[in-house]
């Protein structure tokens, strides 16, 4: 390992000891028809500071062949054609690589220059781990009035996970995610029902890591592995974007509560409460007709999509069973 030395900004006259250990790195990336913003994720990976340089692993679904053109050029990139589907091309990376870390990160995110180093350090710290999440930040050099930014993970605490818990609050999202090479030998890997380009829309990133949290193993929750996001909708386009999250999560949820995870059944009805409590103020406190059109609109919509996910919840458990 290389021995580091880590002075404490609140007393300059003390230091912590760090060995960072040289460890095998590939930045996993899936693409699909945005080579403009896969060309900035990349400058950004190449002014990452770390202990060697990592490989980086692009799997295009495009329908042309712009991406290839955009990164082919970067030293750094192996390129690989893959069928659509995110899982799918998570799979594929997978297979691929044979680095003992594996780091997923989304075409549209910008790395801070310390995210590698900062995996690098929560590895070393914490060898027991099989994989750690970080922050992720929506990114605006400019002022993005009325742009959502649909996906983000905000929390500031460092927490070890040692038993199931809520993604959306506790543990991470999938585009600044890593994992050990081992842990999908071990396991498999991520489930092709699930994610964008399928008809789960999301939580692949999810359902693998509550399925490893299930199989007793730890996971991190480190907030200066740090990215940002780079993506902004409208508020509709936000809505639908919202609607395919909860979707893919109910999906990930019953698949778990059919197993009999008691965890997992009380997430579901967590997603349930919180749609009557929406629903509720709004039929109780306003007089205009037209609001209350419009909250039960959007209450009938996001109920269709708990639906939806309850029954795929329910196929995709009928069909593979309870291995």
């Amino acid at each position: 390992g290389i021995l580091k030395l880590e002075f404490n900004n609140y007393d300059p006259g003390s230091f912590n000891i760090i060995v960072q250990y040289k460890m095998n790195y590939t930045i996993v990336i899936v693409t699909r028809n945005r080579p403009d913003k896969i060309t900035h994720c990349l400058n950004t990976i190449e002014c990452l500071r770390s202990i060697e340089k990592p490989g980086v692993l692009i799997i295009d679904q495009s329908d042309d062949n712009q991406t290839y053109h955009a990164v082919k050029n970067y030293k750094s990139v192996r390129y690989l054609k893959g069928e659509k589907g995110k899982a799918r091309g998570l799979n594929f990376a997978i297979q691929k690589n044979a680095a003992d870390i594996l780091c997923f990160i989304d075409d549209d995110v910008y790395v801070d220059k310390n995210w590698l180093w900062n995996i690098n350090k929560a590895f070393s710290s914490n060898p027991e781990i099989a994989g750690v999440f970080g922050r992720v930040l929506p990114f605006a050099h400019i002022e993005k009035k009325g742009m959502i930014c649909p996906l983000s993970f905000e929390n500031k605490e460092k927490k070890l996970l040692t038993k199931p818990a809520y993604h959306a609050k506790n543990i991470g999202v999938g585009c600044n995610m890593v994992f050990k090479k081992s842990v999908f030998r071990k396991y498999g890997g991520f489930k092709t029902w699930l994610g964008p380009g399928t008809i789960g829309k999301s939580a692949e990133d999810a359902e693998f890591a509550l399925r490893l949290l299930l199989n007793k193993k730890r996971l991190l929750y480190e907030p200066n592995i740090l990215v940002y996001h780079d993506r902004w909708l409208s508020t509709e386009q936000a809505k639908i974007r919202q609607r395919e999250y909860l979707l893919g999560e109910i999906i990930c949820y019953t698949f778990f509560a059919l197993k009999k995870n008691k965890f997992a059944y009380r997430v579901i009805m967590y997603n349930w409460k919180k749609l009557f409590n929406k629903l509720m103020p709004k039929t109780y406190l306003i007089k205009n007709l037209r609001k209350l059109k419009i909250g039960i609109g959007d209450f009938l919509l996001d109920s269709s999509v708990l639906i939806k996910g309850l029954i795929l919840g329910l196929f995709f458990y009928l069909r593979e069973g309870e291995g």
